[in-house]
């Protein structure tokens, strides 16, 4: 009796602290408890079984940081959600456009993952299902390994902003040209890297040579000559002559790589097929010039490219 009267008397403000508490209980089960983030973290799980460790924890949907309080991610101290699409921001976007969001920003994740970025340049962009021209790509200023599903920003096929996201960032219109050479061609997906070993391989006269299984897996190859950081209209066009029939990659010569798809998986897949074939040719070239000069025999260089017009890009 003496503890319900003494309960009937507790102070409002006991009364809505406990009102929060329990406001905050239920949010939190929301989140763990939503089907997304279920599905990605089970895909996740069952893509990575065997490899690096501290893959998942670079893709893991939550806030993650090791026991010394370093993240394992980059030498971040958290790692940002990848779906942060949460409240309002979910109820803004159809479904079909947060699944290509949360798609994206995790595409944007792996990139920097294995590290094929190159600070806050290049894009990644993807057409928005179900509206004319309007495509998704990431802010400029934020690296790769910093993209959540809320950051990206919606802009047309000129680079004129739709709809800024999360951020007050700007878009590299001069970045987007060349993935806008591609997606006015009809391609959805568009992904550039600046890897260690595509760099290299777009650098040598011998192009991509048949070493391995990947080479022979992204076959047509295209390639496509590079003047300069912003590409004119006539270089766009030139892209878009180059990119052969039925081919899904191309080596930009003396920058990089690019892959495109209908999906982000599949541009994701060319993109890692051929950056596996790279990476397999650099070291094979490498191990020839180690054995030419471990024997005392002489080897047949391949000549490297050198474009004077090169910049950063």
């Amino acid at each position: 009796h003496y503890f319900i009267q003494s309960n009937l008397r507790m102070p409002r403000e006991s009364v809505e602290r406990d009102v929060r508490r329990m406001e905050r209980k239920k949010r939190v089960k929301e989140v763990l408890e939503d089907k997304f983030r279920s599905e990605l973290e089970d895909v996740v799980v069952s893509q990575t079984e065997g490899n690096k460790p501290n893959f998942h924890a670079g893709l893991k949907i939550g806030s993650s940081s090791s026991s010394n309080g370093n993240s394992e991610f980059r030498g971040l101290a958290n790692v940002r959600q990848v779906n942060d699409l949460h409240g309002v921001l979910r109820e803004k976007y159809s479904k079909t456009e947060r699944e290509l969001r949360c798609k994206l920003a995790a595409l944007y994740r792996l990139t920097a993952l294995f590290e094929w970025d190159h600070l806050i340049y290049s894009h990644i962009t993807a057409r928005v299902p179900d509206e004319k021209d309007h495509y998704l790509i990431n802010p400029y200023g934020i690296q790769y390994s910093e993209i959540t599903a809320s950051s990206l920003i919606k802009i047309d096929i000129q680079g004129n902003i739709i709809d800024p996201g999360s951020t007050v960032l700007p878009v590299n219109k001069a970045g987007f040209k060349l993935n806008s050479a591609l997606h006015t061609v009809g391609q959805d997906v568009v992904y550039h890297t600046h890897s260690h070993a595509g760099t290299a391989i777009s650098a040598m006269n011998c192009g991509l040579l048949n070493l391995c299984q990947e080479a022979l897996i992204v076959r047509p190859v295209s390639y496509s000559s590079y003047q300069g950081f912003v590409p004119s209209t006539e270089e766009q066009k030139q892209l878009q002559e180059d990119l052969l029939e039925d081919s899904h990659v191309i080596i930009l010569e003396n920058h990089g790589l690019v892959s495109v798809g209908e999906t982000v998986e599949e541009a994701f897949l060319w993109m890692a097929q051929l950056t596996k074939a790279c990476e397999i040719q650099w070291r094979v070239l490498r191990l020839v010039e180690l054995a030419a000069i471990v024997l005392g025999h002489p080897y047949v260089k391949c000549l490297v490219r050198y474009n004077a017009h090169s910049t950063m890009g």
